[in-house]
């Protein structure tokens, strides 16, 4: 997680809240350890204004670990196709002082009915 916050120059602060969010979340969603930490830290920068694109991300974690991270996949398990913030609202809310303004433009970019807007993959390929 350090190293992360570091290459994209965010706060220690901000860590802290991607640590907190990540514990607990960990063993809760279909991710593994390693991109959930991506996930929390890419949750933990939006909602405190420090936003990061997903496209950064995915290039620092190329850059850090030789591998591009995929941030808040959808889960096609299943058929679900939801993303695993969804079940876990409460728990984000709760480590993050949220309020409702600030989850609604979390979620702004799916749809108000819990289906997910789908992008083609290639729209997060560096350009």
């Amino acid at each position: 997680c350090d190293e992360l916050l570091d290459y994209l120059d965010l706060s220690e602060a901000i860590g802290d809240y991607a640590k907190d969010l990540w514990a607990g979340t960990a063993l809760k969603v279909p991710r593994a350890p390693l991109p959930l930490v991506v996930d929390c830290v890419y949750i933990a920068a939006k909602l405190t204004g420090h936003r990061r694109s997903i496209r950064v991300i995915k290039k620092a974690t190329k850059d850090l670990w030789g591998r591009k991270i995929d941030v808040l996949p959808l889960d096609r398990r299943r058929g679900q196709r939801r993303r695993w913030v969804w079940g876990m609202e409460q728990t984000i809310r709760t480590t993050l002082a949220l309020d409702d303004e600030l989850w609604n433009d979390f979620v702004s970019d799916w749809a108000p009915n819990g289906e997910e807007k789908v992008v083609a993959d290639s729209y997060w390929e560096e350009e």
